[in-house]
C-alpha cells in the first residue's frame, strides 16, 4: 500500500510541477563588477548525477545577489530546500546582510520550470544543485566588493545536502577543475538529508544545525555521515537542538504535521552509497541506483514515508544566531 500510495503522490507532484510558467533567463555573466547586483544569471550544469556530469547540457541559472552598505567583504551564498525560495531565506539574507556580509540567493528550482519538490524529489537533485553552488562560488570571486577567501554556503534541508555534496573536494575538481587555489570559507547546512553516505572529504569546515526530534530528516542519519566525513579529514560537527523538529529556526510557524514524503529508514536498500572515486551512487544493498528519473522513482516508491513535522522553536534564535556569527568569524579571516 505504501510503494503505491508514494508512487501516486510522485506523479500527481510531477503534473503540479510541470505548470510551471517557462522560465526566461536574462542575459549569462560570465564576471561581475563593481555594481553587479540583484537578478544575476549564470551558466551551470544540469547533470541529474554526478556521474552524468561530463556529458550533461548546461542551464543558466539565477541568484539576487545584495551587498550592504557597511560590507566585510565576506558574502554567503544560500540555497533553499524543497519548498523552493521563500520568507525563511529572506529572513536570513536580511540578518547576514545586517551583519555585514554580502548574500547570493539563489534559485534552483525556477529556471529548471520547477515550483517546488516537497511531494516528489525527483525533479530537480541534489547534484543539480551542487553544480549550481560551486558556479556560483565562481563567479562571486570575480566580484571586486568580494574577498574570494571569505565566501560560504549556507543551505536548508535539500540545499544543506547539496551543499554537502559542493564541499567535496573531489567534486570541486569536477566541476571547477581550472582554478583549484581559492576554497570556501565554510558550508553551514541546517537540518540536510544526510542518507547519502560516503567518506567525504572537504578542505573547508562544515557546520550542520540539527534537531534531536526531526523526523523529515533524521539527525541520526547526519551522526553516521559526519562519522564518515571526519575519518576522511574533513572539519565537520554537529550543533543539537533538543526537542526542535525541521524547520526551527522559521521562528513564527507552530509545529504541525505536513504530507510531504521523506526517507527514514535507514535500511541497506535505503541507504545510498556514493563511490569516493567514481561519485556514483547507489543503495547500499546495490539493489537501487537514483543517477536516472525513472531509478529515483524507484527508489523512492521503495523507501520513501508521508507525513513530518515542520515548525520553528523560537527559543533557539538567539543560539542559532550566536553559532552562526560565530562560525562565520572563525572561519572568514
Amino acid at each position: 500500500m505504501k510503494d503505491g500510495f508514494i508512487a501516486f503522490c510522485i506523479v500527481v507532484a510531477l503534473g503540479l510541477a510541470g505548470c510551471a510558467k517557462p522560465y526566461s533567463p536574462g542575459p549569462v555573466s560570465k564576471s561581475l563588477l563593481l555594481e553587479s547586483t540583484g537578478t544575476i544569471w549564470y551558466e551551470s550544469n544540469d547533470g541529474y548525477d554526478l556521474v552524468a556530469y561530463s556529458s550533461a547540457p548546461s542551464i543558466t541559472v539565477e541568484g539576487d545577489l545584495s551587498i550592504p552598505k557597511i560590507h566585510n567583504g565576506g558574502a554567503v551564498i544560500l540555497s533553499h530546500g524543497s519548498g523552493g525560495k521563500g520568507v525563511l531565506h529572506d529572513a536570513w539574507r536580511n540578518f547576514l546582510k545586517d551583519n555585514g556580509f554580502a548574500v547570493f540567493l539563489l534559485d534552483h528550482f525556477r529556471p529548471r520550470n520547477v515550483i517546488n519538490v516537497l511531494h516528489s524529489q525527483v525533479r530537480v537533485t541534489e547534484q543539480q544543485m551542487g553544480y549550481d553552488i560551486l558556479n556560483a562560488f565562481a563567479l562571486l570571486r570575480s566580484h571586486p566588493l568580494i574577498d574570494e577567501n571569505r565566501i560560504f554556503h549556507m543551505g536548508w534541508s535539500k540545499g544543506a545536502t547539496s551543499g554537502l555534496l559542493a564541499s567535496s573536494e573531489k567534486v570541486q575538481e569536477m566541476v571547477l577543475p581550472s582554478d583549484t587555489s581559492a576554497k570556501f570559507a565554510g558550508f553551514i547546512g541546517f537540518y540536510p538529508w544526510c542518507g547519502i553516505r560516503g567518506k567525504i572529504r572537504s578542505s573547508s569546515p562544515v557546520l550542520i544545525l540539527h534537531g534531536d526530534a526531526d523526523d523529515y530528516t533524521p539527525l541520526s542519519f547526519c551522526e553516521s555521515l559526519v562519522d564518515d566525513m571526519t575519518e576522511a579529514g574533513t572539519n565537520v560537527r554537529i550543533e543539537r537542538f533538543s526537542g526542535a523538529v525541521h524547520g526551527f529556526d522559521k521562528w513564527g510557524v507552530d509545529q504541525r504535521r505536513h504530507d510531504y514524503i521523506t526517507i527514514r529508514t535507514a535500511s541497506d536498500d535505503c541507504t545510498l552509497v556514493m563511490d569516493p572515486l567514481t561519485l556514483s551512487v547507489q543503495s547500499k544493498s546495490g539493489r537501487f541506483t537514483v543517477g536516472t528519473f525513472d531509478d529515483r522513482k524507484s527508489y523512492l516508491s521503495h523507501c520513501a514515508e508521508q507525513g513530518v513535522m515542520y515548525g520553528g522553536s523560537p527559543q533557539y534564535r538567539s543560539r542559532t544566531e550566536k553559532v552562526i556569527l560565530e562560525f562565520l568569524a572563525d572561519n572568514g579571516r
